[in-house]
C-alpha cells in the first residue's frame, strides 16, 4: 500500500520565496535607467526600473488575492511586501539572464508557452506564467548537486515522521439500533435485552436479527455498517468495537439517544508501512525542501551583490520611518 504524502520535518521557507513562488502578475519592468527621466520608477535593482504602473497593479492583486493567507495587516506593510517581492523577482530575472544564453531563454520560454496557451483567461495565463518563469529561474540558477537527497536523510525522516507512516486499522461492524423511547422505555428494555441475548447465542443470525428488529440506515444490509477507522477518538461505536473478538456481540449501550447492539464481522490490523513503500515521498518531501532552502541562499546573495535604490516612501506619510528592505553593494 502506497504511503500517503505526508508534511514531514523540514524547514519552512520564509514567506518572501513563497510569495517569490506563488506570487502572480506582471514581471518588474525592464527598461533601462535613464539619468533625466526617472519619475515613472519606483525603484532601480542593478540599474533597471520597477515602474509605478507595475507596482500599482501588483498591489491591487496582493490586496485581493485570497492565496495570501499571511498578508500584512496594514497598507504600510503590504507596501513594503510587494515592495521586497518586485526587487526579489528583478533580481532573479536579472541573474537567470546573465547565467544561460539566449537560445536557453527561448526554450523556456517556449515551453511555459505551451502550458499557459490550454486557458482562455488572460488573468489566469498570466499569474500561471508568472509563476512557471519563476520557477524555471530558480531551477536553471540552483547548484543540482543542492538538491541531492542521500540515505541516510531518507532513513533519518522516516525514523523522526514514524507516526506519519503507521496505516491505522480497519474494523467492520454490524449493528442492531433501537431508538429510546422515555415514555414507554419500561416496556422496551426487556425487548432490547431480549434481542441482545438472541444474538449472543452460537450460531445466532444477526443479519436476520438486524433486518427484522434495527432502525437504523443499514437495516437492509443486516445492520452492515462497513468497514471503519479503528483508532482512538473515532466514536464510541469504534470504541466498543475494539473490545471485542471478531464474531462476538456486545451487551446493549446507548449512543446518540438509541439502544446499540454490536458484532464484530472482521478486523484488519494497524500496520508501519516499510521504508521500501515511503522512500519515494520521502525523497520527494526532502528535495522540496532543499529546493526552497537553496532558494533562500540564492536571494540572499542576489541581494547582497545587488545596488537598489526606492524611490517611493513605503511607510505612507512618515519620511524618517526606516525602509528594511534596501539593499545596497
Amino acid at each position: 500500500m502506497t504511503a500517503a504524502r505526508h508534511r514531514l520535518r523540514t524547514r519552512p521557507a520564509p514567506l518572501a520565496l513563497l510569495a517569490l513562488l506563488v506570487g502572480c502578475g506582471g514581471a518588474p519592468s525592464a527598461a533601462p535607467a535613464t539619468p533625466t527621466d526617472r519619475g515613472w520608477a519606483v525603484a532601480w535593482v542593478n540599474g533597471v526600473g520597477i515602474s509605478r504602473a507595475t507596482f500599482h497593479a501588483r498591489y491591487v492583486e496582493h490586496t485581493r488575492d485570497y492565496r495570501y493567507a499571511l498578508r500584512p495587516a496594514n497598507a504600510a506593510a503590504k507596501r513594503a511586501w510587494v515592495m521586497r517581492v518586485l526587487i526579489d523577482e528583478a533580481l532573479l530575472e536579472q541573474a537567470f539572464a546573465a547565467a544561460v544564453t539566449a537560445r536557453e531563454r527561448a526554450a523556456v520560454s517556449a515551453e511555459i508557452d505551451a502550458q499557459v496557451r490550454r486557458y482562455a483567461d488572460p488573468s489566469e495565463r498570466a499569474q500561471l506564467r508568472a509563476r512557471l518563469e519563476r520557477s524555471r529561474w530558480l531551477d536553471a540558477l540552483i547548484d543540482p548537486d543542492a538538491l541531492t537527497v542521500t540515505a541516510d536523510e531518507v532513513e533519518w525522516a522516516y525514523t523522526v515522521n514514524k507516526r506519519l507512516y503507521v496505516v491505522p486499522g480497519r474494523i467492520r461492524i454490524r449493528r442492531i439500533v433501537i431508538p429510546v423511547a422515555p415514555l414507554t422505555e419500561p416496556r422496551r428494555r426487556p425487548l432490547v435485552d431480549a434481542i441482545a441475548a438472541r444474538a449472543q447465542k452460537p450460531g445466532a443470525d444477526f443479519y436476520g436479527l438486524a433486518f427484522e428488529h434495527s432502525w437504523g440506515p443499514e437495516r437492509r444490509r443486516g445492520g452492515d455498517m462497513g468497514e471503519l477507522i479503528d483508532r482512538d477518538g473515532a466514536g464510541q461505536i469504534v470504541d466498543r468495537a475494539t473490545l471485542l473478538a471478531v464474531g462476538e456481540v456486545s451487551d446493549p449501550f446507548v449512543v446518540d439517544g438509541s439502544w446499540h447492539i454490536i458484532q464484530v464481522t472482521a478486523r484488519t490490523p494497524a500496520r508501519l508501512t516499510p521504508l521500501s513503500e515511503a522512500e519515494g515521498s520521502i525523497r520527494e518531501a526532502l528535495a522540496r525542501g532543499k529546493r526552497a532552502e537553496a532558494g533562500v541562499q540564492l536571494m540572499a546573495r542576489l541581494r547582497a551583490a545587488g545596488t537598489v535604490e526606492i524611490l517611493i516612501d513605503l511607510a505612507d506619510g512618515s519620511p524618517s520611518a526606516p525602509r528594511p528592505w534596501v539593499y545596497t553593494r
